[in-house]
């Protein structure tokens, strides 16, 4: 049966040597159907769950002109628009990372990395052209900030869970740079849309600076929290740097992330069905003919798959 489920376990794509401690106390795993992410880990037979931050976000703080423009655009239509820009931003995350963690990206090779990933996600090859002149710009945006802002990594595509929150996440980016004159431990959320930022950013970088302080806050504070993007610049590379660190949901949003644990925001509801063997007319029951799974269920097999194949 194909469940169109991805299952993956997560591992941070470089850590600082300097900061020894920053480990993370779990197995962190990720699995996905559609719109429905969650995080989670199994420690002996116990699956814990975390919603992905960015849905709890949308929770908390739903987008009226998402809705609206969902509802004139066709949600058949608005879904293949809202997944192809993901997958841009996947990749441009993904590029962000090896370069960081490498020390070096070479321009000539960026192109057949881009088809690469067009193939991988099952994209349309006649894409290439439009992420090729993008990809390349956004780059250059991303390395005038290192530049301007003297960017030094502590961790990058870190994998972190909350049991406070029930909620689960990447953190892009955890750096010392400059800013205003000093030098400071930061959090710095990469978007890759050029529309600015919204409460929504503002929300994940404050939430998921608190999952980090909470477990990390000896070893590396977060004092500054930042959103970035490219600009569509044309002569000179530019970008977008927004310091959230003073957003006025600092204040505020205490009371909403405590509705991701009171509603059970990080249970999975989500189920699988399918239909089995063969129905005949005069039938009386289905029973015989349905089959249903659930995330657990699904998490369970690998889980027993993996030790088997051990």
């Amino acid at each position: 049966m194909n469940l169109d489920i991805s299952y993956e376990e997560l591992q941070a794509m470089f850590v600082s040597p300097s900061y020894k401690k920053i480990v993370s106390p779990y197995r962190i795993k990720r699995i996905q159907k559609g719109r429905h992410r969650f995080y989670f880990t199994a420690i002996e037979e116990k699956i814990n769950f975390y919603i992905s931050l960015t849905s709890a976000v949308s929770k908390m703080l739903p987008n009226p002109h998402l809705s609206k423009w969902r509802g004139e655009l066709g949600n058949v239509l608005a879904d293949e628009v809202s997944k192809t820009a993901a997958h841009y931003g996947t990749l441009y995350h993904i590029i962000i990372a090896e370069f960081l963690k490498k020390g070096e990206l070479d321009f000539d090779k960026l192109n057949d990395e881009v088809c690469d990933y067009l193939v991988q996600v099952g994209l349309p090859m006649a894409l290439s052209s439009e992420w090729f002149e993008r990809i390349h710009k956004d780059m250059l945006s991303f390395f005038q900030f290192v530049i301007e802002k003297n960017v030094e990594p502590v961790a990058i595509e870190f994998p972190i869970v909350s049991d406070r929150y029930g909620i689960g996440t990447l953190i892009d980016l955890v750096c010392t740079m400059d800013f205003n004159g000093k030098r400071v431990n930061a959090e710095v959320d990469f978007k890759s849309g050029k529309k600015g930022f919204f409460e929504a950013h503002e929300m994940q970088l404050i939430i998921g600076r608190d999952m980090w302080n909470d477990l990390y806050s000896d070893e590396f504070p977060i004092t500054h929290i930042f959103n970035f993007a490219p600009n569509d610049w044309r002569k000179t590379p530019s970008y977008k740097l927004k310091n959230q660190s003073k957003s006025i949901l600092n204040q505020s949003y205490k009371g909403l992330v405590d509705r991701c644990v009171i509603e059970s925001w990080n249970t999975p509801t989500k189920t699988v069905a399918k239909g089995k063997g063969v129905f005949k007319l005069g039938q009386k029951s289905l029973e015989s003919n349905v089959e249903i799974r659930t995330f657990t269920d699904f998490i369970k097999e690998k889980e027993n798959a993996n030790k088997k194949r051990k």
